[in-house]
Formats: C-alpha cells, sequence, structure tokens
C-alpha cells in the first residue's frame, strides 16, 4: 500500500455499531497504517500521521481511562484472580509494572477530572499537558478541583504556554489554598538493577531518615587506618553492606504478612492503617511507610485483605513455620526478646547467623580437588550394581542376547550396530505419572499433526511435564551429585546428608521446603503478582485434607490474598506440573490461561 497523494478522498467505510467491531475496526487499520512505507510517502502525509496520532493518543488515553475505572469497579478482575488493575494488566497485556501504573492512574484521574479527561476524549488537549494539568489541580483542596481544571483547560485551548499555566496554577494555590505547605518531594527510595546483577540507588530521603543514615555513615565509613586508601563515596557503599549485614543477622525478625493478617491483632490492639502509622512505632517502617508516601499518580501494592478469618469449609491445609523463622528466645529472655535481669540485649533482638543458601552448580563440583577419584568410586560402585545385574540376566536371559564386559565386549562391538543403553535405579513409583504424561503428551502432538490448533504454551507445559517426571525417576539419594556433595564436603556443613523434601501426609511444611519451593518460585506464582517469596505462603495444590502431599510437587508460592482469598474463599483450584507451574481453574471450571480473553457465560 502507498499513498502517493496529499488529498485522498476515498469514501470511508462503514463503521460497525458494536463497541467490539469498533475496537476490531481500530486494530486492523492501525496494523495496516504501521506496516506503510513511511520513508517513501509525501511528507505532507508525514506530516499529517503525526497530528494525526498525537491527537489519536489522547482519546486512546481518555478510552483506557474509562475502561480501567470500569474494570476496576466490575466484576473483571475476579475472572482473572486479580486484586489491582495494575496487575490485571501486568498478567493480562504483558506490559511492564510500571506502564501498568501509569495507565492505572488515568483510571483515578477519570473520577477526579472528568473536564479533562473530556477533552482527552474529543481530542482537544493532548495527553501530557492533560497530565500536568491534572497534577497541579490535585495540589489545590478537594473542593476547588473543578474549578481550576476549567481554568487551566480554557487558558491552553485559548493559546497560553506551559509558563502561563504554571503561573496561573501558582497563582490558584496561594489564593485557594493560602494556608499550604509546601512539602519537599516525596520520600521513597528505589534500586534499578542491571543486567549484571549491580544497582544503582535513588531516593528521596525525609530530614530524620537523612539524619539517621548520615549517623550511621559517620559510624561505619570511617579510614580504617592509614592504609585505607578509599574514597568516602566507597567507604559509604561498604558501610552500607555492613549494615544490612548486620540488620539481617539480628533475631526476631518478623515474618512478613500483611498486618491485618487473620491472628496478628489481639484484642486491645486497634487495625492497622496505611494512611497513618502510629506515632510511637519505629521498628516497623516497612511495607506501610512505603504505601504512606507513595506518588499521587503511583497504583498501591496489592490491597490486604479485611481482617477476618476466610470461611474455609475445612481447616486451614498447611502449617508454615516461616523462611526464616526466629531462633528460640535464649536463657533469661522472654518470649519478646526482653531480658528478665534488665540486661540490655540488642534492642530487646539478640544476635543470631545469616541463614545462607549455597549454590554450587554441578560443573564447579566435578572440578573439585579429589572429585575424580571419587567420580572413579561412585563408577566402581556402579559397575558392581551392574555386575549384579548381569548375573541376574545370566540366569534370566530374557530377549536371547549375551551379556559381556571387558574385552570381550570390546571385541564383539568393533562391526556390531552399538544401541547404547543407560542404567540408572528409577522410582517405580513415578514410572505410571511418566507414562501419564508422555500418553497427554502424545495425544496433543497427534491433533497438531492432523491440522488442529495448538496453544504452544500448552505444549510447552507438557513437554516440561513429561521432562520432569523423567527426572524425578531417575533422581535420589544415591545420585552422582549428592554422591560428591557429600563426600567433598564431608565434614563440613555443605556435606551434611540430603534433607527430606517429601514428608508424605504432614500438615506442618518444614523449613528446608519451604526455602526450595522458595527459590523455585521466586515470587508470589499468581501471574502479574510480584510479591517476592519472603513475602509469600506455601499453599497445598492439592489440598492436604483431599489427600494431597506436604512435597514440592505438590507446594506453590502464593501471597496472602490470592492463597487466602482466590484459592481458599473463591474457590479456584490448579494442577501442578513437576517443573514447578500450575494451571489455574477458576470456580467455574473454566482454565486461566494469561493473556486470553474469558467468556463468562450467558445469563439467561
Amino acid at each position: 500500500m502507498c499513498d502517493t497523494s496529499d488529498d485522498d478522498t476515498v469514501a470511508a467505510a462503514p463503521v460497525p455499531g458494536s463497541v467490539t467491531g469498533k475496537l476490531d475496526l481500530l486494530k486492523t487499520l492501525a496494523g495496516q497504517l504501521a506496516g506503510e512505507e513511511w520513508a517513501s510517502l509525501p511528507g505532507t502525509v508525514q506530516d499529517y500521521a503525526v497530528r494525526v496520532i498525537e491527537e489519536a493518543e489522547a482519546a486512546q488515553t481518555a478510552i483506557r481511562g474509562a475502561a480501567l475505572a470500569a474494570i476496576s469497579d466490575g466484576p473483571v478482575l475476579s475472572w482473572y484472580g486479580q486484586q489491582t488493575a495494575t496487575a490485571f494488566l501486568v498478567a493480562e497485556t504483558r506490559i511492564t509494572r510500571p506502564a501498568a501504573r501509569a495507565h492505572q492512574a488515568w483510571a483515578r484521574r477519570h473520577a477526579r477530572h472528568p473536564a479533562i479527561m473530556e477533552a482527552l476524549a474529543r481530542m482537544q488537549v493532548k495527553t501530557s499537558v492533560a497530565a500536568k494539568i491534572c497534577g497541579w489541580s490535585d495540589l489545590l483542596p478537594e473542593e476547588h478541583r473543578a474549578m481550576a481544571d476549567e481554568i487551566l483547560l480554557t487558558a491552553w485551548l485559548g493559546g497560553c504556554t506551559e509558563g502561563d499555566l504554571v503561573m496561573l496554577a501558582r497563582q490558584m494555590r496561594e489564593e485557594l489554598d493560602p494556608g499550604h505547605d509546601d512539602k519537599p518531594p516525596v520520600p521513597g527510595v528505589s534500586i534499578d538493577t542491571t543486567i549484571d546483577g549491580a544497582s544503582v540507588l535513588h531516593g528521596d530521603l525525609t530530614p530524620g531518615v537523612t539524619a539517621l543514615v548520615k549517623a550511621a555513615f559517620e559510624k561505619y565509613a570511617i579510614k580504617q587506618g592509614a592504609e585505607d586508601h578509599r574514597t568516602l563515596a566507597e567507604r559509604q557503599h561498604d558501610a552500607l553492606g555492613q549494615i544490612c549485614r548486620q540488620v539481617l543477622s539480628l533475631g526476631g525478625q518478623p515474618h512478613h504478612r500483611p498486618a491485618n493478617h487473620p491472628g496478628t491483632s489481639t484484642a486491645d490492639e486497634s487495625p492497622a492503617d496505611d494512611t497513618t502509622p502510629p506515632q510511637d512505632q519505629t521498628t516497623q517502617a516497612g511495607d506501610h511507610a512505603a504505601d504512606h508516601h507513595r506518588p499521587a499518580d503511583e497504583e498501591p501494592a496489592v490491597a490486604d485483605p479485611p481482617d477476618e478469618e476466610p470461611p474455609d469449609e475445612e481447616p486451614p491445609d498447611e502449617e508454615d513455620d516461616g523462611l526464616f523463622a526466629a531462633p528460640e528466645p535464649a536463657a533469661g529472655a522472654t518470649a519478646d526478646r526482653t531480658r528478665t535481669d534488665g540486661a540490655a540485649d540488642g534492642a530487646g533482638r539478640p544476635p543470631r547467623p545469616v541463614t545462607a543458601l549455597v549454590h554450587i552448580p554441578f560443573a564447579d563440583l566435578i572440578d573439585l580437588p579429589q572429585a575424580r577419584a571419587l567420580a572413579a568410586q561412585w563408577t566402581r560402585n556402579a559397575a558392581i550394581t551392574f555386575a549384579g545385574e548381569n548375573a541376574r540376566n545370566a540366569a534370566e536371559p530374557g530377549y536371547g542376547g549375551a551379556w559381556l564386559t571387558g574385552d570381550e565386549a570390546r571385541a564383539c562391538t568393533q562391526d556390531a550396530s552399538l544401541t547404547p543403553i543407560v542404567t540408572a535405579c528409577p522410582d517405580a513409583s513415578i514410572i505410571p505419572k511418566l507414562a501419564a504424561a508422555g500418553a497427554r503428551l502424545h495425544k496433543l502432538l497427534q491433533a497438531e499433526q492432523a491440522g488442529g490448533t495448538v496453544d504452544p504454551r500448552q505444549r510447552h507445559g507438557l513437554a516440561a511435564d513429561l521432562l520432569g517426571w523423567a527426572i524425578k525417576a531417575l533422581s535420589g539419594r544415591g545420585g552422582y551429585a549428592s554422591y560428591l556433595r557429600t563426600r567433598l564436603f564431608a565434614g563440613t556443613v555443605l556435606g551434611y546428608g540430603s534433607l527430606v523434601l517429601d514428608v508424605g501426609r504432614q500438615r506442618h511444611i518444614p523449613r528446608q521446603l519451604r526455602i526450595a519451593i522458595a527459590l523455585r518460585d521466586r515470587h508470589c506464582g499468581w501471574d502479574g503478582c510480584d510479591r517476592h517469596a519472603v513475602k509469600t505462603e506455601p499453599h497445598h495444590v492439592q489440598h492436604y485434607a483431599q489427600g494431597g502431599h506436604t512435597n514440592p510437587e505438590n507446594n506453590k508460592m502464593y501471597c496472602w490474598g490470592h492463597h487466602h482469598i482466590e484459592l481458599h474463599q473463591h474457590g479456584w483450584h490448579g494442577t501442578m506440573h513437576p517443573d514447578g507451574t500450575v494451571d489455574l481453574y477458576r470456580p467455574d471450571g473454566t482454565r486461566y490461561t494469561p493473556g486470553t480473553r474469558y467468556q463468562p457465560p450467558q445469563q439467561e
């Protein structure tokens, strides 16, 4: 397609009557325009395109804001098990979380700035200008925002510049809110991580926090003698790491869960308040402090569920002792870490060692000294086992072949057609599951070869399922990796015997299992939710009360909201695969596939 004219007057195609039809037409036309050879088009067409796209973006902003506002107040979020529109956008449209927060900001402006949203819908004002006007109006008391929107919008449409709008906005603020306090930048700290694991810190600190940080640096960032040639910035970097290590080594660390998690409040405690932290509470400066200082246009974190026990039909299906459970109180200390003898005890928290998870790649393991000798011994043990198999096969020839080893075997293989067979000691209980996984994948591949439509993610999931069961069938305590580790590191903490991860029919989830599945999952297992694993809880995918086992193949990490509300209260359920992935199903039985639209059943 090529537009060679700057005045194309082709008759417009009929516009569909339904909203869905209009959206489909919009998508089609946008794809066609993106496929044009823009470099070969006349300059007048290029000029017109840039102007139209800016106007279309304004209308798009108004459409998105109205749609997201309706989604936030309607049933759509429940269709996908999401608790915020931001999480919905991340999971279903696959955009980044900052972009999702920016889109959600327009959903909030939809209700607070109707005049601005109407101007966007009419393509009278561009998105960037509308955002600035909304920001200036938000500085005024709520009863004056609508008037300020009208004044600033009228001024812009009348030809005023951005500088004129700034002047008007400041004058209105001085007149309508004379007692306002020019607040410093909103406090907050963010970390941008680079691809190699380094990071850059950004932040605005309150005067109080600034004083604390400076005092800490004065203590920990001092020069360590005449041979210390580090710069001040380098010493402060090292001091920050030392402070973090000391904080993480303190005992009595709280297990991260929402402040109003059922059972965390006593009768004489008031409910947690995300907007006004208690004046005398100085140690809980984590998640709620971030919520208190969040900018107006930033999407809040997943809202904590109401302070009530979910109406489960059965008792909770797991008991969690925490990823980094605090040790028992030391002698002479009470349960709240205070000393009964009046002695100071590190601000009420005794120090304890940091929990270190040591990852040993198998390639590094076999390169360690003495690994070659141990490998030979493991091979010798395998040869002894194989000799026994030879003896049994001599008595039970099976398919009629002759079992040979050593020189006799090598002599026979010079001109033979070789068929390698790798032997191991499989877990026989896994074989039925391995066969079932292979049958499911085979059925899907047959349907694909017959011309059927197959979801690539489903094919990948079934293949991973089959591979996972195969690996598990050939794994065990006698495996090569376990053999090398327990002998190479014998006598050290790294050489201890393997801990049991499959504890069978046990309600209690041991710490080693929680650590293993947290390392596997890394964050909440619900698409769109980014709660870190340390702030999540293990969930029996097949409920304990329904015969579910406590092992890695049946436990998944979910945040409190998705665990207790969506899974236990709303009735979502899942099927887990050996690779740790879970197929989720809605209460109506339909499968949840992220990025796929849900069609609710028609109401008669």
